[in-house]
């Protein structure tokens, strides 16, 4: 679940803001650039305003883009889309897709969390999981409405900036809805073991990111989800991210510049975007502002 925490938001212990960078990094080949920023997912209103990294580089272009169409994936027919696909097949239920032993487990948290486990039952443990996630982020204040996301979603729109989306809508909605498949149990006990110091952690998500603490964010997030979670490491981090390169090399020989908000779990570490980036020639630069 570590990696679904990353996937929904982004970790870790922090320095100063002050001796720190934003996770802001200009991209470039020749006299071609875009600007990538690494961003979480839900945020809480006291979390605004940004670092300034992130308004210089939204500034400088003129496309925003996200991993996915963030106003269709906040509309009534994506919503529907994503339960149908995070549904069982017919004859099928959450109680008998996982070990007793799981299960049982599962519905303690969800009885703690005060979602009715009959809710639940029809769905995918993916599903089973990240609604009992939302819901303890939102306790804190937490929500996809506040994320930087929404942010620079709102933004764009006033300011007439075109947006782009580095993966469709359905192959997002894909990649969630086969979260866990073939490891449920232990998808489920890891996600369950998150869950126990989900408030004390998500403190630390925003911290470690407003910080730019990328050692940090890479040991306690990024490298302990590959060894934790190879397959969902795999499936969130590494295989988008090397689709997501392959579609920088079509957006920086474009005559505008763009600036492409990820999760900031995409830009760190050795199998990250901009790794890959690197391997293909590009130049990459921390966007460093003068204090």
């Amino acid at each position: 679940m570590r990696v679904l925490i990353a996937f929904l938001i982004a970790t870790l212990l922090s320095s100063p803001l002050c001796f720190a960078d934003a996770l802001v990094w200009k991209v470039s080949k020749g006299k071609q650039n875009l600007y990538l920023g690494g961003s979480i997912h839900l945020l809480r209103p006291s979390d605004f305003p940004l670092r300034p990294e992130y308004d210089f580089a939204f500034n400088k272009a003129s496309v925003i883009g996200f991993e996915t169409d963030v106003a269709q994936l906040m509309s009534l027919d994506a919503q529907q889309k994503i339960m149908q696909a995070m549904m069982l097949p017919a004859g099928k239920t959450l109680k008998s897709s996982v070990s007793p032993a799981v299960y049982g487990k599962l519905e303690q948290q969800a009885q703690r969390s005060g979602i009715p486990m009959m809710a639940l039952n029809m769905f995918k443990p993916t599903m089973a999981v990240l609604s009992i996630l939302q819901l303890e982020l939102q306790k804190m204040g937490a929500s996809t409405d506040s994320g930087v996301e929404a942010h620079y979603s709102k933004r764009a729109k006033l300011a007439g900036k075109r947006t782009v989306a580095l993966e469709t809508l359905d192959n997002h909605i894909g990649i969630l809805s086969t979260l866990g498949e073939g490891y449920e149990d232990a998808f489920i006990l890891q996600s369950l073991e998150d869950l126990k110091i989900i408030t004390t952690e998500y403190a630390k998500i925003v911290a470690a990111w407003k910080s730019g603490d990328e050692n940090k964010l890479n040991k306690d997030l990024v490298e302990r989800m590959r060894v934790e979670a190879p397959e969902m490491y795999r499936a969130l981090l590494v295989d988008r991210n090397r689709d997501w390169a392959n579609k920088v090399d079509i957006y920086i020989k474009s005559p505008e510049v763009e600036f492409l908000l990820v999760g900031a779990a995409h830009l760190i570490g050795r199998d990250s975007l901009l790794k890959m980036l690197q391997k293909k020639g590009y130049k990459i630069e921390k966007v460093r502002l003068k204090k």
